[in-house]
């Protein structure tokens, strides 16, 4: 996050605001990897390792959320609960963008506001995967077929405009410099 002041995450309770890189950006319609998974709103939010305060911050608010479904729930006890919300990198992706870091997924069933540095609204579409921002994510329990630990995505503001991460690429970049047999007679193609 080169030429971006630091910036401090903020909990209360179950709930983080904090800073993060955007990956796997779906703000401007809802997206699901598959039929059987109902479309949401989702970003995944990567933190580096050295950012401790931030991965403190997830680790409390997580335990926030165990606390809540134990008191709920989960009827007085934490049950084994599915894996996640918090992963490791380097030991579930084979991508560069997440190495050296911690990472979750947060989602929501509407449209999240999004927002510039100013905090005013801006088009979803002006956040990709690679930008950089600060996320707000509610950490909740769920029951049902299995236990775990939600992440609630409340709110995206963009910091920091990033290298896009995933497929595709820059067209210009990708097609310069070769000789492509372009004249003129192929102008209505």
């Amino acid at each position: 996050m080169a030429n971006v002041k630091r910036i401090k995450p903020k909990r209360i309770g179950n709930k983080v605001v904090i800073p993060c890189r955007l990956s796997f950006v779906h703000l401007d319609a809802p997206w699901s990897k598959n039929d059987q998974i109902e479309k949401r709103y989702c970003v995944s939010c990567i933190v580096p390792k050295d950012d401790r305060e931030t991965i403190a911050a997830v680790e409390v608010a997580i335990e926030e959320g165990k606390q809540m479904g134990k008191a709920g729930k989960w009827n007085g006890k934490i049950p084994r609960l599915k894996e996640g919300p918090w992963y490791d990198g380097d030991e579930t992706r084979d991508d560069e963008a997440y190495r050296n870091s911690m990472y979750f997924g947060a989602n929501s069933k509407t449209a999240v506001p999004t927002l510039n540095r100013l905090q005013e609204p801006i088009p979803p579409q002006e956040i990709y995967s690679g930008c950089y921002g600060v996320v707000s994510v509610t950490f909740f329990p769920y029951a049902g077929a299995a236990n775990g630990i939600g992440a609630g995505l409340n709110a995206v503001l963009l910091t920091e405009k990033g290298d896009k991460l995933g497929s595709g690429g820059n067209a210009a970049k990708d097609f310069e410099g070769m000789d492509l047999g372009v004249d003129d007679s192929l102008n209505d193609l």
